[in-house]
Order: C-alpha cells, then sequence, then structure tokens
C-alpha cells in the first residue's frame, strides 16, 4: 500500500528519568542474543546454532519486560495517535510485550521488518495477529554514544527508491511506523545505545 507519513516521531515524549528508570528495569535481568524472527522449535534457534552469519544481521541485546502494565499506559496513547494522525487507521487489538535492547560498540540491526509473512501459529501467544505497528523509543542521551542513526527505506513509485535517516535522536523520542517497513539501526561506533521496541497487533489485512 502507498503511505502518506511512513513514519510518525514525537521528540521528547518521555523525560530522562522516565528513560533511566526504564534502562534500570531492562538490566535486572540478564540480556540475551538478540535473535532474528521467530522460531517454532527454539531448539534450531537460527541465532545459536549459527552464531556468526546472523550477527551481520543483528548484533544486539535484549530483555523482555513481561510485568511493567505501567509501560502500555505510558506509551500505547502515542500509538494510537499516529495510527490516527498519519491516517494509516489499522486496525490494533493489543501489543506485544515491550522489548529492552542494548546496543554496544560495533552492534547493529541490518535491513530488515518487523511483520512476518504469516498470522502468529495457533500455538503461539498471539495466536492469529500480525504485527501492523511498530515503535522505537530512544532511551539514551545522544551525546553518550555516535552511530546508531535509524534508518528507513521505502518506495511508491517504480522508479525511486526514498531513504529516510534519523541522526541523533533526543533521549523520550518516540518513533512510530508501519510494521512492514524496511529499516534498520546503524553500526554503534562509540558508546552504548538503549532502545525500547514494541509492536501492535490486529488481525491480517484485508
Amino acid at each position: 500500500m502507498n503511505l502518506t507519513e511512513h513514519t510518525w516521531i514525537y521528540k521528547n515524549a518521555l523525560s530522562k528519568r522516565i528513560c533511566n528508570l526504564i534502562i534500570q528495569e531492562g538490566l535486572k535481568k540478564k540480556l540475551q542474543i538478540a535473535e532474528t524472527g521467530f522460531s517454532l522449535n527454539k531448539k534450531r534457534s537460527p541465532q545459536l546454532n549459527k552464531k556468526n552469519k546472523f550477527e551481520r544481521i543483528r548484533n544486539s541485546n535484549v530483555n523482555f519486560f513481561e510485568s511493567t502494565p505501567w509501560l502500555g499506559r505510558l506509551i500505547d496513547p502515542y500509538i494510537a495517535d499516529a495510527n490516527k494522525s498519519a491516517k494509516w487507521n489499522f486496525d490494533i487489538i493489543k501489543p506485544e510485550v515491550f522489548q529492552f535492547t542494548e546496543y554496544n560498540l560495533n552492534q547493529h540491526y541490518n535491513w530488515h521488518k518487523d511483520s512476518f509473512k504469516h498470522c502468529y501459529p495457533p500455538e503461539h501467544k498471539y495466536a492469529g495477529l500480525v504485527r501492523k505497528l511498530s515503535t522505537s523509543i530512544i532511551l539514551s542521551d545522544n551525546t553518550e554514544y555516535e552511530g546508531g542513526d535509524l534508518h528507513f527505506s521505502f518506495q511508491n513509485t517504480y522508479n525511486k527508491i526514498d531513504n529516510l535517516r534519523l541522526k541523533k535522536l533526543e533521549i523520550g523520542t518516540i518513533v512510530v511506523f508501519p510494521s512492514f517497513l524496511w529499516h534498520k539501526v546503524n553500526k554503534i561506533t562509540k558508546g552504548k545505545r538503549y532502545s525500547l521496541v514494541n509492536w501492535y497487533l490486529g488481525e491480517k489485512f484485508k
């Protein structure tokens, strides 16, 4: 589908105090190696079996917030507003759990989409739903790291590919975008970058 708006951005939506609280929460548990996509059989996870290959696609550390309803109360209104203001008007049912992400020196996430080809399978906790909207929230002060730009690519006409590169986003900035949009996080060249991401779900597009 053609989009009038590819991203919707709220600058400084969260205070530095709130961002630091989220970072503290994210660091309470040991961070895990981030995987690509989802695996129906966790024992055959491609991230674990082919680590070097998949680090070229995604190299970061993550935690999932399973019991933080206050985050939803804080973030969900921005998603609803973006969905309406950007005129996407997707039918959203519920969010997934929030993912806390740490990017250290040389870590990155290459070109990818957040959405999958099919709905989540029957045995999944979000069975029958698809990712429709994604959000990326900057938790780190942009003086604390270099690199790590959020980069989008999209095409609305047959002969032109557009790129949007969001550099040095300010702490507390919330970026909302359709989950089928190609994007990446560029390599960190100095320091450490923390972010919070989530995906908002609905029934498959009709």
